[in-house]
């Protein structure tokens, strides 16, 4: 009876101990907590034991006092979250508050991508484009571009590639060019798309666009963002995001040599056209009309 009393003690304790007994060497059941054939505490033995080897005493009470400290932890860790929320609940609504108001600024300042074709400043981009047309490069001819050259300003045409590799396969060309702290630029990829933007000029080296507009061969408008950043060898590293899922796209922009002299050129030439066609407007309306004949009939000499 006493060996069951002491057995279910063990059980109920669920304290590790020995099963086979150093000074007998019986071999206990698992769990028994007293050597069934001399009393020896098993318990007492392991103990012994595991000290001398270095080993931890008792498994069972150490995962309980660390999953203990843990519970502690969190339970002190919530009861401070739910403090801070309580004493900070104006900030949070601030908070709030205005990141709502800079995503309904930032959603009445968006510009449509239709607005670089059929907007207010559609000219300007309509002018940069036929400066674009008037040099149009081939792949052919783009695949010869020489590397860059140190730029003081960005204005200019560049050919379009995936990297500076010289073996790198042209994409299509571009133009820029730069008013004030405002950058204009227009690509055109050998696939018929279009890109139009305004970037802003954020630094000597780095222009930030947040809104471009793109047009598919197939008549389709849709918006990116990105920016670009002039390397001193004269190239512009142009990273951005077009499209619904902000799909990521990269490219290197490589001035073509002497190309701002044809841009001023390309220019003046446009300002003298559109300033001649008034002229010549109001020139034909000043023009008097011709005599007309006199229909009264000579006298007759007597």
């Amino acid at each position: 009876m006493q060996a069951n009393r002491n057995d279910a003690h063990d059980v109920v304790e669920h304290l590790d101990a020995d099963a086979v007994c150093e000074l007998c060497g019986n071999v206990n059941p698992e769990g028994t907590l007293l050597c069934k054939q001399c009393g020896n505490n098993l318990r007492d033995q392991r103990s012994r034991r595991m000290q001398a080897t270095g080993g931890p005493t008792s498994t069972v009470e150490s995962s309980f006092s660390v999953s203990r400290i843990v519970r502690g932890v969190v339970i002190v860790f919530g009861i401070c979250a739910v403090l801070w929320v309580a004493l900070n609940v104006s900030t949070i609504e601030t908070w709030l508050m205005t990141g709502v108001q800079s995503a309904e600024a930032k959603s009445a300042n968006a510009v449509a991508p239709e607005e670089f074709w059929r907007g207010t400043d559609a000219a300007r981009y309509e002018a940069l484009s036929a400066a674009l047309q008037v040099h149009v490069m081939t792949a052919e001819e783009a695949g010869l571009t020489p590397p860059g050259s140190p730029l003081t300003v960005p204005d200019g045409r560049y050919v379009l590639k995936r990297s500076t590799d010289p073996a790198a396969s042209p994409s299509g060309s571009a133009i820029v060019k730069q008013d004030g702290t405002k950058v204009y630029f227009v690509a055109q990829l050998f696939g018929g798309t279009e890109v139009r933007g305004e970037a802003l000029v954020t630094s000597d080296t780095v222009f930030q666009a947040p809104y471009i507009g793109i047009l598919d061969p197939d008549g389709k408008f849709s918006e990116a963002y990105g920016l670009a950043q002039l390397k001193p060898t004269g190239e512009l590293e142009c990273e951005g995001f077009f499209g619904a899922y902000e799909r990521p796209a990269s490219i290197v922009a490589i001035p073509v040599p002497d190309s701002a002299k044809d841009l001023e050129s390309t220019e003046a030439d446009t300002t003298a056209t559109e300033t001649a066609e008034p002229a010549e407007t109001e020139a034909a309306s000043e023009t008097p009309a011709p005599a007309e004949a006199a229909t009264e009939p000579a006298p007759t000499a007597q």
